[in-house]
């Protein structure tokens, strides 16, 4: 008869949740994101005047790795203020088949543009800027992720179903057409200092320089009915306090007709104190022939510990230009405790 020998440990971390782990150097972890929100809005956009307290989701999370941490996942929930959207964001799944290669499949963001792939607790304002053109978003698919000696260089090969998390094969059959298309996409990263990661500012952490260059290119089935083209290049910075991104856009996408769309976001983030950082943005998005909207941003945010306790202020200044009409000014106050465990 054989015996088995688990020497297992159980920690809890405000930042990480649950954690177990093995003498094998397998573990695991589990918690959630929760995000508490104060919102004033006002302007010519809106009829009436809002002012309102969201509990804007509650997100539970649960990852881990086995196979000595080749094999890691991640599955992570959504669970809305109004109950109105509960199911799956990711569930993913990455193998790392060399030092040099890995592949991933699920559901999960598709790689694109560093905005997007920047998590939403690691941002360092409240909302994603309007410049996001939300080209992609969550999609069930695969990538490959290649990458040079200490990532220098890390590519991305990706493919999807399309249409974000609403197709599957059972929707496209009972289609009653036949359909084949994806979603392709790819994106490359030019890393000097070692990858930037997936939060933009690191309160309390080490700020020696980092920057990091990333291109983006897709093409293919968007919705059912919409297939797109889309570029995105950004660059990031870190340094001492001071952080800052620039990102640019552009998408056709093809329905009955050609429709062009362009991005652009700037921004920056300085610590005026270990614990308080002020930030600037500047956005734009024009939809070639009909509009074009443009927001400017001011934020502090209070880190008690880290991006997993923070407290954001942000107020918004937005404009809209009809392609013919009069431009319309709005106004908007947020307020965003943020808490991880």
């Amino acid at each position: 008869m054989r015996k088995w020998l688990f020497l297992l440990s159980v920690s809890l971390a405000f930042s990480a949740g649950i954690t177990y782990s093995q003498r094998s150097a397998n573990s695991s972890n589990a918690g959630a994101q929760v995000r508490f929100q104060y919102s004033k809005l006002k302007g010519d956009s809106y009829p009436c005047q809002v002012s309102s307290f969201d509990l804007t989701h509650i997100r539970p999370y649960y990852k881990g790795n086995l196979l000595e941490g080749k094999l890691t996942y991640n599955l992570l929930l959504l669970f809305d203020a109004n109950a109105t959207k509960v199911g799956i964001l990711d569930a993913e799944a990455n193998y790392m088949i060399s030092k040099w290669l890995q592949i991933k499949f699920g559901q999960f963001k598709a790689p694109f543009d560093r905005q997007f792939l920047i998590a939403l607790t690691g941002m360092q304002f409240v909302d994603r800027a309007i410049g996001g053109l939300k080209v992609l978003n969550r999609d069930r698919g695969a990538t490959l992720r290649l990458n040079s000696k200490n990532d220098f260089l890390v590519g991305h090969l990706g493919v999807f179903n399309g249409n974000g998390m609403k197709t599957s094969y059972l929707a496209k059959n009972n289609a009653g057409k036949d359909d084949q298309r994806h979603l392709y996409t790819s994106r490359l990263t030019i890393n000097p200092q070692g990858e930037f990661g997936n939060q933009m500012a690191l309160p309390g952490k080490s700020q020696a320089f980092k920057t990091s260059v990333g291109l983006g290119y897709t093409r293919g089935q968007q919705t059912d009915t919409t297939d797109v083209v889309a570029w995105s290049a950004d660059i990031v910075a870190r340094q001492r306090g001071v952080v800052s991104l620039v990102e640019y856009q552009k998408k056709v996408q093809k329905t009955t007709r050609k429709q062009t769309t362009t991005g652009l976001t700037a921004q920056l983030g300085y610590f005026v104190h270990p614990k308080i950082e002020l930030a600037l943005r500047y956005s734009r998005m024009r939809i070639a022939g009909i509009s074009e909207r443009r927001e400017i941003t001011l934020g502090t945010n209070f880190y008690f510990a880290g991006n997993s306790s923070k407290l954001q202020v942000n107020y918004t200044r937005s404009e809209v230009s009809p392609e013919a009409g009069t431009t319309g000014i709005n106004h908007r106050l947020e307020v965003l405790h943020q808490m991880v465990f």
